[in-house]
């Protein structure tokens, strides 16, 4: 739904006022779409930060003997 439900038409098809009908401001609209990406940064190198400790897991066919203890070292 995320992908669809912030384009405009979609958008000021559903956000109404429940008891008048009234739209949504614009301004409200535009904040919204503004925090659509708001810690994509963040939540992007956590992932990166998954990925090295799986690689690190299995490199050279060893495992890392505490992967929690390698987390802490990364932190």
């Amino acid at each position: 739904m995320e992908n669809w439900c912030l384009e405009k038409r979609t958008f000021y098809s559903m956000a109404k006022h429940y008891e008048t009908g009234a739209p949504m401001p614009e301004e409200l609209y535009q904040n919204i779409v503004k925090s659509k990406n708001y810690k994509a940064a963040t939540s992007l190198i956590s992932q990166v930060k998954t990925s090295v400790l799986d690689l690190s897991i299995f490199k050279d066919g060893k495992m890392v003997k505490d992967p929690f203890e390698w987390e802490r070292v990364v932190d």
